[in-house]
């Protein structure tokens, strides 16, 4: 597996994409830094990490469309 290549944070508003983060790998070990990553979710990332996880973290969608999406490639 490897290290990650890269951590993605999708910040949706009504169905709309307004944030789209991409960080590279070495970098994901940073999320805890990120401003408006919850710590919960900073925690998952961290977790995702060490274990070796990969794909959706954290996938949050609200009924409008508006959520948060975090993903370790």
């Amino acid at each position: 597996a490897g290290p990650p290549r890269r951590l993605r944070v999708q910040v949706r508003d009504g169905g709309r994409t307004v944030v789209d983060l991409q960080l590279p790998g070495v970098l994901a070990e940073l999320a805890g830094a990120v401003p408006g990553i919850p710590a919960a979710y900073a925690d998952r990332v961290r977790e995702a990490l060490r274990t070796g996880v990969r794909g959706p973290i954290v996938d949050v969608i609200d009924d409008d469309g508006s959520g948060v999406t975090i993903t370790i490639d």
